[in-house]
């Protein structure tokens, strides 16, 4: 780090006075000077994160390596009235059940949302039918006398992803976000020194099938329409009205059903071929995918590989697709975290 002892001594000195590291005990052989440890103490600060969409608002509490500490949950469909209202209140009885002595160590709240920050019109976008005034965001910092960051989910994975994931050691990458909607986060980390920036990309409405399904944003054959978890399931529901819910559709008795197999295969089909198109645009150092199918790599994994590597031009090679370790999207770890990146990087 080319900075001296006298200055050393004075970083850990205001490290141990903010409560940031602890004295561990010390090192060394029976004769001579032993070493001091520190070790970093994770509950140094916390944040809060908040995932809110047309569906749900999931509020969580993480300390400085992302652990959660206590979370809540909410899943109902959301208008722009009751969304605003439902998070208020949920923000506020989640707060109030905090620890006297958690609180002062709370460093921000951080928010996933799951469109963009339109910064020209200062809209917030939730749905393409659902956006918010960025008013909001002043209005909850006023409220709860915290600082108040907001972030495309896809971002905020990608940051999980390098800090806690699969990205840990690459400076180049994207993540593959499917959930209820598609979307990219671009992570690019030009020098060690210099710190990273990234990027959120609407993929979901990338046509890849110009007479396809007619899309809500209202084109035809967008990718969302193909791969999403909503629509898969959908699909499933039609061919099985038994199944219920998401993780139904990968039971044998569904999944090796000629219409099961059917429905999986075109999935994989149009799954690949929205991936071509990242690969060609960007050629990323890795591929992130995240999400529930995560879940279910296993069954999908080699099939989808050989769809994008077949008789491919690409400059790299099967390891640059990649299942996240997480077997949800882990975008309210994300929030959580954004604001303690935000602070400490």
């Amino acid at each position: 780090l080319n900075i001296s002892f006298p200055t050393v001594k004075n970083v850990l000195e205001k490290y141990l006075k903010d409560n940031i590291i602890n004295k561990s005990l010390k090192i060394g052989g029976k004769s001579g000077r032993k070493a001091q440890n520190y070790s970093l103490n994770k509950n140094f600060c916390y944040s809060i994160g908040v995932v809110i969409n047309m569906k749900k608002i999931h509020i969580i509490l993480t300390n400085e390596k992302g652990i959660n500490i206590k979370e809540t949950c909410i899943k109902e469909t959301f208008n722009i009235d009751t969304l605003t209202l439902r998070l208020f209140e949920e923000l506020e009885e989640f707060i109030g059940s905090i620890s006297k002595e958690i609180i002062p160590k709370i460093i921000g709240i951080g928010i996933s949302i799951p469109g963009v920050l339109d910064t020209i019109n200062k809209k917030i976008e939730i749905g393409i039918r659902l956006k918010l005034d960025f008013s909001i965001i002043e209005s909850i910092e006023e409220k709860f006398k915290m600082k108040v960051f907001i972030e495309n989910e896809s971002n905020l994975v990608a940051i999980v992803e390098k800090f806690m994931g699969i990205g840990e050691k690459c400076e180049d990458f994207i993540v593959l976000t499917i959930q209820e909607t598609i979307g990219i986060g671009i992570f690019n980390q030009e020098n060690y020194y210099e710190g990273f920036h990234f990027k959120a990309g609407r993929v979901a409405h990338m046509t890849i099938d110009m007479n396809g399904e007619e899309c809500e944003c209202g084109d035809s054959g967008c990718w969302g329409k193909y791969i999403s978890d909503d629509i898969l399931l959908q699909k499933f529901k039609n061919k099985f009205p038994l199944i219920k819910k998401y993780d139904d559709i990968f039971l044998s008795e569904y999944l090796e059903s000629k219409q099961g197999n059917e429905i999986i295969e075109n999935y994989i089909k149009y799954l690949a071929r929205g991936i071509k198109n990242l690969i060609f645009f960007s050629n990323p150092e890795k591929l992130i995918i995240s999400g529930k199918i995560c879940k279910h790599n296993h069954i999908i994994k080699d099939k989808l590989l050989n769809c994008i590597y077949n008789d491919n031009i690409f400059l790299r090679g099967k390891e640059t697709i990649q299942f996240s370790e997480f077997e949800q999207c882990p975008n309210s770890i994300g929030a959580a975290m954004l604001p303690i990146v935000d602070t400490l990087f």
